[in-house]
């Protein structure tokens, strides 16, 4: 299996794993763009741009790049209340945290094997019109960056 992709079920891992208010704060985790959730909020672990830099004759630095999609569910795409943007706030604390606090853990050393740097780079938010109805986007940005000796 590649290093990518153990990555990405490490990430899997930490978001199915955060809480929010003594519950877990996605009623769904996906890796894929596969059909609605059954719920929300929830979030799918897509990938993104992947950097490979020679970091000497005998090391390439990577680095992979993650988009967490938060979906929330909302009544009125024109009208939205102040405690689902309370809530977007929280989850957005929530996953950059839980992200902070496995780099600075070491938490998926043993998943992802080697030494590694996880990191939230940007956080961006976006209403949309879906076949689920209105929903607002969360966009999470996460990069993990390795070396790989040649």
């Amino acid at each position: 299996m590649g290093k990518t992709r153990i990555i990405k079920d490490a990430l899997v891992t930490v978001l199915s794993g955060i809480q929010y208010e003594g519950e877990p704060a996605f009623v769904e985790v996906k890796d894929n763009t596969d059909g609605e959730f059954d719920g929300y909020p929830s979030v799918r672990l897509l990938p993104g741009s992947i950097d490979n830099t020679k970091g000497s004759m005998a090391q390439m630095d990577r680095a992979i790049e993650y988009q967490a999609v938060i979906h929330l569910q909302l009544e009125d795409a024109n009208n939205i209340r102040s405690e689902i943007i309370n809530q977007i706030y929280d989850l957005t604390d929530l996953v950059i945290d839980a992200l902070d606090e496995a780099d600075f853990d070491d938490a998926l050393r043993e998943q992802v094997g080697g030494s590694y740097l996880l990191r939230a780079d940007r956080v961006d938010w976006d209403v949309v019109d879906s076949s689920a109805g209105a929903l607002i986007m969360l966009v999470v940005t996460i990069t993990a960056e390795y070396s790989k000796n040649l």
